[in-house]
């Protein structure tokens, strides 16, 4: 006598949770008269050619996740499991990338990054490879960006089938120029050279432009502008126009004036008066104002002498020699040629010639005078007025007197 024994499920099919690609078993345990057959079913779907205790699935797929059940049968009937549940985690793929920022100081840039796989996703942001705290979402706000803040970031996304790490977005922070030295105003002496020079503070690298009364100045491209041999004409306003990657910044103008140097345009003249005259000396002088003027006599200060003018009264011989001008401004001093007065005695009889009231004839007669002044002194005797010929020394002689000598004798001493 054979007693078939019904099928007893004793072992039901687990149901699984695996990552996607990897190989699942499900197995059943049962009990009855053999032969014992199985098949399997996917989701109430028989799955051809699975007819063993156990199922074997290889890397699996999304698609196979769902219900598993077999049944077990023998002669004396069939048992189905209870179904066993395949769940297929797909680990996180990152579909859009963190992206590079570049930001100004003070901004709130936000990274953000876009991953797929099977929820729930985590994320875990990391900043130089350190993790950020409370940086666990798709999106990371930096608030108040600063040069503190400049790095490579990333996010690791993860699930229970694994993790992904993103690129790294790096943050740039550019701070803007702030100007920490104006260029300085300054006064400089015509032919001396102005030199302007600016420091600035921000993201490098920084640019420089300099201009001159609002026009750029060609090759001036560095923090320090140099003029050399400045003149009237460079006198104005001088500014820089600094540049980073932040944006463009413009410094004080500082204003160049320029001290021209003296020029002496008319010199004052040699001269030749007799004494007692009045005598003017005069220069004519151009630069930068205020001008003043002093005047020196063989080389030594006149006292009080203060103008572009020099008038002597009443000149003596003790007047003559060298006069220059000086005149002086903020730029220095500059001297003149030198005038040369020349202070002339005119003649003067220190001894009249003698009366000759009585002569005989034929008698020798002699007139004489004496005289002083400035040599040359040329003299011309006179009878009765007339100019004698030849009568041209400090003595006249008659050697032997007519009647036609008798008359008034006088002497004409000139220089």
């Amino acid at each position: 006598l054979v007693v078939n024994t019904p099928v007893l499920i004793l072992k039901q099919p687990q149901a699984q949770a695996v990552a996607e690609g990897t190989n699942v078993t499900f197995s059943v345990e049962a009990a009855g008269t053999p032969p014992l057959r199985y098949q399997w079913s996917y989701n109430g779907g028989v799955i051809t050619g699975q007819t063993n205790s156990t199922l074997t699935l290889q890397n699996v797929k999304l698609l196979d996740s769902g219900e598993y059940t077999v049944v077990v049968s023998n002669d004396s009937g069939s048992t189905p499991s209870a179904g066993a549940n395949l769940e297929i985690n797909v680990p996180p793929t990152i579909v859009r990338e963190p992206e590079s920022q570049t930001v100004l100081a003070g901004a709130n840039p936000t990274l953000t990054v876009l991953a797929s796989g099977t929820a729930p996703l985590s994320y875990v942001w990391r900043f130089k490879g350190g993790i950020i705290p409370g940086a666990t979402g798709p999106s990371y706000l930096i608030f108040d960006a600063q040069p503190k803040d400049e790095g490579d970031y990333t996010v690791v996304v993860s699930n229970a089938a694994g993790s992904a790490t993103s690129q790294a977005a790096t943050l740039k922070v550019n701070q803007p120029l702030i100007v920490t030295q104006q260029p300085l105003t300054q006064n400089v002496i015509e032919g001396a050279s102005a030199t302007f020079s600016v420091a600035a503070t921000g993201t490098a690298p920084i640019s420089y432009q300099w201009h001159f009364k609002g026009v750029s100045i060609a090759g001036a491209t560095n923090a320090t502008f140099v003029r050399s041999g400045v003149q009237s004409g460079d006198a104005g306003d001088y500014k820089v126009q600094m540049r980073n990657p932040a944006g463009l910044v413009a410094s004080d103008a500082a204003i160049l004036t320029v001290t021209r140097k003296i020029t002496i345009e008319t010199q004052p003249l040699s001269q030749s008066v007799t004494n007692g005259s009045t005598v003017t000396f005069s220069v004519g002088a151009v630069g930068t104002a205020p001008l003043s003027y002093g005047w020196k006599f063989n080389g030594g200060i006149l006292p009080g002498a203060t103008q572009s003018t020099l008038t002597l009264t009443g000149v003596q011989t003790n007047n003559a020699g060298a006069y220059r001008a000086v005149v002086t401004n903020p730029a220095g001093a500059v001297e003149s040629a030198d005038a040369t007065l020349t202070v002339i005695l005119p003649p003067k009889i220190q001894t009249q010639p003698v009366a000759k009231p009585l002569v005989q004839p034929g008698a020798s007669v002699t007139f004489t005078v004496a005289a002083t002044g400035d040599q040359p002194l040329t003299y011309q005797w006179q009878l009765n007025g007339q100019s004698i010929p030849g009568a041209t020394g400090e003595s006249y002689t008659i050697a032997s007197v007519e009647a036609k000598d008798a008359g008034k004798y006088s002497v004409v001493v000139q220089n």
